[in-house]
C-alpha cells in the first residue's frame, strides 16, 4: 500500500499537469497557414493605379523636355561651328567638325539612355511606395483571419491558391476606410495621365545631331 507521503506526490503530479493542460488550453491558436492579396486590383478600386499612371506621365514629359532642350542646344552649338568655318572649309576643319557631331550625337545618346534608366526607376519606387502603405494593412488583416504569412497574386509564383484565402477585398475596405478625404484638386490629379503621351523618353532625340551637318 502507498503511504501518505506517496499519495501526496501523485496528487502533485496530477495537479501540475491538469494546471499545464488547461494554460495551453487557453493560449491564443498560433497563425498559420497563407493568405493571398492582389495589390493591382487593390491598386485600381482605390484609384492608386491612376495616381500611379499620372506620376509616371509627368515624369516622362519632364525628362523628355530635358532631352528636347538637350538636342536643341547641340544643333545651335553645331550650326555656329559651321558658320564659322565659312563656304570653303578645310579639310581637317571638316574633319573636326564631323568628330565634333559625332561627339555630341554620342553624349545624346548617353542622355537618352539616362532618362529611360530614370523613368524605370521612378515607376519601381512609386510601385514600392504603394506596396509598403499596402503591406502593414494586409499583414493585420492576415493576422486576424488566422494567417501567418502573405503572398501577392502579383509576383507570378502562385500557380493555384483556395479563394478563402484571399484577403483582397478585406485589404481594399481597410484601406478605404483609413484614407483621408479626397479633395477636389486630388481627385482631378489623375487627368494628366489620360493626356497624349507627348514627346515621349525614348522618341526624345529623334533628330540627330548628325542631321545638322
Amino acid at each position: 500500500m502507498m503511504n501518505k507521503n506517496h499519495w501526496l506526490a501523485l496528487g502533485a503530479c496530477i495537479a501540475v499537469v491538469t494546471v499545464g493542460f488547461l494554460y495551453f488550453q487557453n493560449q491564443p491558436p498560433k497563425s498559420t497557414g497563407v493568405a493571398v492579396v492582389d495589390l493591382e486590383e487593390v491598386a485600381r478600386v482605390l484609384g492608386r493605379d491612376k495616381e500611379i499612371a499620372a506620376s509616371l506621365q509627368q515624369r516622362k514629359v519632364q525628362l523628355s523636355e530635358q532631352l528636347i532642350t538637350a538636342q536643341q542646344q547641340v544643333n545651335k552649338e553645331l550650326a555656329q561651328l559651321r558658320a564659322n568655318l565659312g563656304p570653303n572649309p578645310t579639310q581637317q576643319a571638316a574633319n573636326e567638325l564631323q568628330q565634333k557631331a559625332a561627339q555630341y550625337q554620342q553624349q545624346l545618346v548617353g542622355m537618352q539612355n539616362q532618362a529611360t534608366s530614370q523613368l524605370s526607376e521612378h515607376g519601381l519606387e512609386v510601385m514600392r511606395e504603394f506596396r509598403e502603405s499596402a503591406r502593414p494593412v494586409a499583414v493585420d488583416v492576415a493576422h486576424e483571419r488566422g494567417f501567418a504569412t502573405v503572398l501577392t497574386r502579383n509576383d507570378g509564383v502562385l500557380f493555384a491558391f483556395d479563394e478563402t484565402c484571399d484577403i483582397t477585398q478585406e485589404v481594399i475596405a481597410r484601406m478605404k476606410a483609413q484614407a483621408p478625404p479626397t479633395t477636389p484638386a486630388a481627385a482631378s490629379a489623375p487627368a494628366v495621365a489620360e493626356q497624349p503621351a507627348a514627346n515621349p523618353v525614348i522618341q526624345a532625340s529623334a533628330t540627330s545631331p548628325a542631321s545638322a551637318q
